[in-house]
C-alpha cells in the first residue's frame, strides 16, 4: 500500500508554495494550462514521496527542482501549447514593470530563463541553482551573465 502525506500537510505546502511554484512553471512554459499541469504533477509528487525533509528550505528546493523538471518534460511533449497569453501573465504577476519584464524573460532560452527567475525572483544563489536544475554552480553564473546580456540587448531594441 502506497503511504501518502496528511490532508494537513499537504494544505500547507500547496499554501506555502503554490504561487511560487506556478510562476516559476510559468515562467518557463510560457502558458497557464501547461504551468498549471506541472504544478499539479509536483504536488502529486509530493503527496506520494516517501522522502523526508530536513527542513522547510529543504522541501522548498525540491519540490522546485520537480516542478523545474516537470516543466522541461512538458516542454519536450508535443502536446504543448505553443502560445504566450498575455492576460495570463497579468493574472500571475501583479505589476505593470514585472509583468514586462517576465514577458521579456519569457524569451530567452528555457536554461538561461530557468537560472534569471530562481536568481531574481525566487532570490536562489548560483550554487542553489545549480543543485535544482542539475548544473555546475559556473554553469548557472555563465547563464545568469548570458541573460542579463540578452534582456539588455532586448530592452535597447525596443527603446
Amino acid at each position: 500500500m502506497e503511504k501518502f502525506r496528511s490532508e494537513e500537510d499537504v494544505i500547507q505546502t500547496v499554501r506555502a508554495y503554490g504561487d511560487m511554484l506556478m510562476k516559476t512553471c510559468f515562467a518557463l512554459l510560457g502558458n497557464r494550462y501547461d504551468a498549471e499541469e506541472a504544478v499539479q504533477e509536483t504536488f502529486l509528487s509530493y503527496i506520494t514521496t516517501e522522502k523526508t525533509f530536513a527542513g522547510e528550505e529543504h522541501k522548498k528546493a525540491w519540490l522546485l527542482r520537480v516542478a523545474v523538471n516537470k516543466s522541461k518534460n512538458i516542454l519536450r511533449s508535443r502536446h504543448r501549447h505553443l502560445y504566450i497569453n498575455l492576460e495570463d501573465i497579468q493574472e500571475i504577476v501583479a505589476g505593470k514593470e514585472k509583468q514586462d519584464m517576465l514577458a521579456e524573460i519569457m524569451q530567452l532560452p528555457t536554461p538561461i530563463k530557468t537560472a534569471v527567475h530562481l536568481h531574481y525572483y525566487e532570490g536562489y544563489t548560483c550554487r542553489e541553482i545549480g543543485a535544482i536544475v542539475g548544473a555546475t554552480e559556473a554553469a548557472v553564473k555563465k547563464r545568469l551573465q548570458k541573460g542579463r546580456k540578452l534582456l539588455k540587448d532586448i530592452l535597447k531594441k525596443e527603446w
